[in-house]
């Protein structure tokens, strides 16, 4: 079966306003840039019933949210809501895998929607800037221009770097630096470090690629225990003398939430997890005092959530699939997920799923040659 694209914009220009209306959430404006940048591939969407079908189920799922309510929502509400975010971004982009592989240049189109997103995003905050340090910023995590929209940039650049796309490479590193978002700037300079030591060489060798897994399971299982140290005010007097700020301070209240989290959840489920949605219905349950919907830390949730053996599993299983410099990628994304709750950013991961593409359809392209 072959899709009309103009037809697949509309359809997504309703479920960005159906967005914005159920859940206050402009963010999802970025899959009609994104789609507008696709649109100007020329070629044809092909796909089946089956999975048209499969897509119709996830706006099902979307439609009993609607009418959910968001506050007294049990367990159900919260695996049915998260399973949805997680989802959709993976299903929209298999639709549109036909149409970027066929494209040759199809990352010209996607950097400049990133761009074109930037420009909006920063025009609307510079009215409000005042003064502007870059330390101060990332000391405190509190500047007027940080936007959730950071990790696009971010993710953009390493695309742009990757597919030798100078001027759009630059212009996504500035407002990377611009967004003031902590974690996403030191994911992208290990990532550009990454690229200068080009370790995506060292990666293709199946020992060292083994070495690097095993360093990925030690850094996610690491933090998740000092996430439970932090909690448990470890860090504390460590944090105070080189910062000048206490630990729930310079964490923006993370240290408190991973405390009461890591107490309320028994440690016997930790070896078989969860389930989807287990920590924001922990957190607008039990915790509902502390006023935070979500956990601000996916690595967190994914242990909590899947449990030892799965959380392992999907480190491994990511790690072992990328090729080339996909890995650049993947270890900035591993980087979002320590202290932010990007999975389930529909429009984060919708580009980092294009982006993947992306590189994947301009290494094969290059190696053809």
């Amino acid at each position: 079966m072959i899709i009309d694209k103009k037809l697949l914009y509309i359809v997504f220009i309703i479920f960005s306003i159906l967005s914005m209306y159920a859940f206050g959430l402009h963010r999802y404006a970025v899959y009609l840039s994104m789609l507008g940048a696709l649109s100007f591939i020329k070629t044809e969407i092909k796909t089946s019933w089956s999975f048209l079908g499969f897509l119709f189920f996830l706006f099902l799922i979307f439609a009993l949210q609607l009418g959910t309510s968001h506050n007294g929502g049990g367990v159900i509400y919260y695996f049915g809501r998260d399973l949805f975010f997680i989802v959709l971004p993976i299903v929209v982009v298999l639709l549109l895998k036909g149409a970027i592989y066929t494209q040759e240049k199809a990352e010209i189109y996607i950097l400049r929607g990133i761009i074109l997103i930037g420009v909006f995003v920063f025009a609307k905050r510079m009215g409000s800037v005042g003064s502007f340090n870059i330390v101060e910023n990332f000391i405190s995590s509190h500047s007027t221009l940080e936007t959730p929209s950071a990790p696009l940039y971010a993710i953009g650049g390493i695309t742009a770097l990757i597919c030798k796309r100078r001027k759009e490479f630059l212009i996504l590193s500035l407002f990377c630096i611009l967004a003031s978002k902590r974690i996403v700037t030191a994911g992208y300079v290990v990532v550009l470090i990454m690229h200068v030591l080009k370790i995506y060489k060292w990666y293709s060798r199946k020992f060292l690629k083994f070495t690097f897994i095993s360093i990925a399971l030690f850094v996610n299982f690491g933090v998740v225990y000092m996430m439970y140290m932090l909690g448990n005010g470890a860090f504390d007097d460590i944090i105070y003398l080189y910062t000048q700020l206490p630990t729930q301070s310079f964490t923006a209240g993370r240290s408190v939430v991973y405390g009461f989290v890591f107490d309320l959840t028994p440690v016997r489920t930790l070896y078989i997890g969860n389930g989807i949605g287990y920590a924001p219905y922990l957190l607008h349950g039990k915790l509902s005092s502390i006023g935070l919907d979500l956990l601000h830390s996916d690595v967190l949730r994914l242990f909590i959530e899947m449990g030892f053996v799965l959380f392992a599993a999907l480190i491994i299983t990511l790690y072992r699939s990328v090729k080339g410099k996909m890995i650049y990628l993947l270890v900035l994304m591993n980087f979002f997920l320590l202290t932010d709750n990007y999975i389930i950013y529909a429009e984060v991961m919708f580009v980092f799923y294009i982006c993947i593409l992306l590189v994947d359809n301009y290494q094969k392209r290059n190696y053809a040659k």
